[in-house]
């Protein structure tokens, strides 16, 4: 488990997207479904090396870091890549770094959230943040949960990042999830 919780996605994002073009159909259609879409589940489903990391990638440059005046008017993204490298498929890593970042958007102090129990990450903390997100947002506003290569999120752990999404339905709070098929 890092020492920090947030993974930093910038070398990924900057690999992957170095000779990025065209898709603006694609992050047309995301953007224009996590406005429309009020809570739930969306899918970017491809063959293997059809670009759906590039897509995510693409996305994490544009709304990992935004400025503060930005954040409190628009939409909160929080990222998580799954892979072997750096522990990335260990659901305690993804999820505490998800909660991490979902309070650095919001402001909030993310030390009480951050259990090394995936028990407590799983059934307590996560569900419970996304539903505290879902209450502070106002109007249109979205957190976006974006999580990459979601198939390849299964690890030694007895949980896999799919299994701890949460079921509930978090008003504001849009899931978006890719993997392979």
């Amino acid at each position: 488990i890092p020492p920090d919780a947030r993974i930093d996605y910038g070398e990924l994002a900057e690999y992957h997207t170095r000779l990025f073009v065209g898709r603006e159909d694609v992050l047309g259609e995301i953007a224009k479904r996590v406005k429309k879409q009020s809570h739930g589940y969306l899918q970017l489903k491809a063959l293997p090396g059809m670009g759906k990391t590039a897509i995510l990638a693409n996305l994490y440059d544009q709304h990992a870091h935004p400025a503060m005046e930005q954040v409190d008017k628009g939409n909160r993204w929080a990222f998580h890549f799954c892979s072997a490298l750096g522990g990335r498929n260990s659901t305690i890593v993804a999820l505490r770094s998800l909660i991490a970042q979902t309070c650095d958007h919001f402001g909030w102090e993310a030390k009480p959230w951050l259990s090394q129990d995936i028990e407590e990450l799983k059934d307590k903390f996560f569900p419970a943040l996304m539903k505290k997100a879902s209450d502070a947002l106002e109007g249109d506003q979205r957190l976006v949960v974006a999580i990459d290569a979601l198939d390849e999120g299964i690890g030694a752990e007895q949980e896999s990042v799919p299994s701890c999404i949460p079921g509930g339905i978090y008003e504001r709070v849009v899931f978006l999830l890719s993997y392979r098929v």
